[in-house]
């Protein structure tokens, strides 16, 4: 009986995993950009914003969950007998796409799910249960200690041996793959990403990504091109005692990262490379916290939509974009908060990443 987990460096090694990280690169190069044909509502002049549809990478197993859960379907091949275990709240997009990909692998997959249930199962539920996931409901109290060992150990004794993949498929392994949208955002003309972040696993594999694409054009004799990813967090940034802030994690998956790639940028974090990717978080569009929809920003996603026909997620992707317009001061009749100084305000291309999450719109009535 075991409790079976990745995420050490000593794991995997990058070298064996390259053609994977190649073609996820490949899939979100093939998704398309779509212009938004805005003006400033201060400068009256034209806006240049790119949204990347990773949305359509995958119909089920969408957005960033596609890059991120990659690895871990690799890494659990090694334990073809034993179920996969995850974690996740009643609209989980991490638990619908892990579980679509179960399904078509024919994979078993025990879903914890934060809270206690009584009744009928909410839409994502029953997509959950009929996709073939076995649903598992703990309190919020035992949720909270899902990264403790003895939490899994107390969970493999009632559910049998499993492999862990953490909640949001983050971590260094979700990290990883999540590299793949860096070094397709490369080989893209915008100087600007903008993307929304949770646990900040996926901002940072992005990061990550452009710093390995730096190296390689450096390698190539090239100069590369100073590239700037802003990051709106939608949770909120005061952490309690021995939390890591945000942009600690991000910090620290960065180097983890950059140790794994090791044979293409061994001195990626040196100065002369460090200043080729630059990043900030944008606070303050969290909108009150996490998993919170108000009425300025269902008006702000509402005008959105009727004007782009873009769908937008209420919990990351609208937070986002909400930054973004009040950032570039576009017009909106939605009291969107003010922007401190960011990337932003500079007059350059900006390229916002659709991470997908769309079927989570049923938590809030969206469809």
């Amino acid at each position: 009986m075991a409790v079976i987990q990745f995420g050490n460096l000593s794991d995997f090694s990058a070298s064996s995993h390259e053609a994977l990280l190649e073609n996820l690169s490949q899939d979100a190069l093939a998704q398309s950009c779509q212009v938004l044909d805005v003006s400033s509502s201060v400068k009256s002049e034209p806006v240049a914003i790119e949204v990347w549809r990773l949305d359509k990478v995958c119909r089920r197993a969408s957005g960033n969950k596609y890059f991120k859960q990659a690895l871990y379907w690799q890494l659990a091949a090694q334990h073809p007998d034993l179920p996969l275990l995850s974690f996740g709240g009643h609209y989980s997009n991490h638990l619908y796409a892990l579980a679509a990909e179960a399904q078509r692998r024919d994979k078993a997959l025990i879903c914890i799910l934060r809270g206690l249930h009584q009744g009928e199962l909410n839409p994502c539920l029953s997509d959950l249960k009929s996709m073939g996931a076995r649903l598992h409901f703990v309190s919020r109290k035992d949720y909270r200690n899902k990264h403790e060992l003895t939490y899994l150990e107390s969970l493999q004794q009632q559910l049998g041996s499993f492999i862990c993949v953490p909640e949001g498929g983050g971590q260094l392994i979700g990290a990883w793959g999540a590299q793949a949208i860096g070094l397709a955002a490369a080989k893209k003309k915008a100087a600007i990403t903008v993307v929304a972040a949770g646990t900040g696993s996926t901002a940072a594999g992005i990061i990550a990504g452009l710093d390995l694409a730096a190296a390689r054009s450096r390698q190539a004799g090239d100069s590369p091109t100073v590239r700037r990813v802003v990051i709106v967090p939608v949770i909120n940034l005061h952490t309690e005692d021995g939390q890591r802030t945000l942009a600690a994690e991000i910090t620290g998956l960065r180097r983890q990262l950059a140790k794994l790639n090791g044979h293409h940028c061994d001195t990626l974090l040196e100065e002369n490379y460090a200043n080729a990717v630059n990043w900030q978080l944008l606070d303050g569009f969290q909108f009150g916290a996490y998993g919170k929809f108000p009425a300025e920003l269902k008006l702000f996603l509402s005008e959105f939509e009727s004007r782009f026909q873009i769908p937008l997620d209420p919990i990351y992707t609208a937070k986002a974009m909400a930054a973004v317009w009040s950032s570039k001061n576009l017009a909106t009749q939605a009291s969107l908060p003010q922007a401190g100084h960011s990337f932003l305000h500079a007059d350059e291309k900006i390229l916002f990443i659709h991470s997908g999450g769309l079927q989570g719109r049923r938590g809030h009535g969206l469809f």
